[in-house]
């Protein structure tokens, strides 16, 4: 929803023109950091990826 949202308040393609270059880039940057950090504060604690992938090695044996 963010990078559909970018591309509509840019100037680029038909946009609205509300975002000029440049400030376009730094909003880009902006959503990727923020969506790192989401996916950093939202991802499975290291020992319930090491259980799952063993359940899925045992399954395949």
């Amino acid at each position: 929803a963010g990078l559909t949202a970018l591309s509509y308040l840019g100037n680029f393609g038909g946009g609205l023109g509300l975002i000029l270059f440049g400030w376009d880039l730094v909003a880009g940057a902006v959503l990727g950091v923020l969506s790192f950090l989401l996916a950093l504060r939202d991802r499975l604690p290291a020992e319930a990826v090491a259980r799952e992938l063993a359940d899925e090695w045992a399954a395949r044996e």
